[in-house]
């Protein structure tokens, strides 16, 4: 429940930020930072993988 949680949150934090880098209001970095965070969540990260 816990992982469905942060994957969602991770989500929905990534799709403001993209939503904002066409504002401009951020950068590309905050982006990037947010999508890493997704795959994170989402165990697609290198040092994310579960053993």
């Amino acid at each position: 429940m816990a992982m469905a949680m942060a994957m969602a949150m991770a989500r929905q934090n990534l799709k403001a930020k993209k939503q904002l880098r066409k504002l401009d209001a951020v950068g590309d970095i905050e982006v990037a930072a947010a999508n890493t965070e997704v795959q994170k969540a989402d165990g697609h990260a290198p040092w994310a993988r579960r053993r």
